[in-house]
């Protein structure tokens, strides 16, 4: 059931999108765009190729970049494809892409990294899931190359690279601001 209601979900926010040209709030080209990028985001080089890394690593060490390589398809690719979403449906230009890109780099790994941290030190109450999952499922993480604090404080760090990408928007990006300092401290 979940596997069905994950493509479910899938193949609806591509047609949200498309849809949207039919409506006239898109035109064609940013439909198409923005339709690419999901599909990529979503596909091999995005959430499922990231998936398929964790799988076929379960149950060996990895290297610290294959690691970071799983997060930033697995979770980030979705964070940087919902701001190059914004920024298409915006009319953004190359700037301010590239800097909402290093934003969702920069705040996806911090993510994947407090959840790693969470899945050691979360309330199991807060999380609505047991801890210890990783290490019973013999994953390699964070933790396994950092202690909790290093974790938190590389999180801390690019949470702040994050935050600093957003210069270019100026107070447009307060929520933005917002929405990173909040992942970075999270306990669910």
């Amino acid at each position: 059931q979940a596997l069905l209601a994950g493509d479910g979900l899938l193949l609806l926010s591509l047609e949200t999108i498309l849809s949207s040209v039919d409506n006239k709030r898109i035109t064609d080209r940013i439909a198409a765009s923005a339709a690419l990028e999901l599909a990529k985001a979503s596909g091999y080089l995005g959430m499922i190729g990231g998936q398929t890394i964790d799988i076929a690593s379960t149950g060996r060490n990895i290297d610290l970049e294959t690691l970071k390589k799983m997060h930033s398809l697995k979770t980030g690719a979705l964070i940087k494809c919902a701001c190059i979403l914004g920024c298409l449906a915006g009319g953004a230009d190359d700037k301010a892409k590239s800097a909402a890109i290093k934003y969702a780099q920069n705040i996806g790994l911090a993510f994947q990294i407090v959840d790693d941290v969470l899945d050691v030190i979360g309330n199991e109450q807060d999380l609505g899931k047991s801890l210890g999952k990783d290490a019973a499922q013999d994953k390699t993480t964070f933790i396994s190359y950092y202690s909790v604090e290093e974790s938190l404080e590389y999180a801390k760090r690019l949470t702040e690279y994050a935050k600093n990408a957003l210069e270019y928007f100026g107070n447009e990006a307060e929520f933005l601001i917002e929405l990173a300092n909040s992942l970075s401290v999270r306990r669910k």
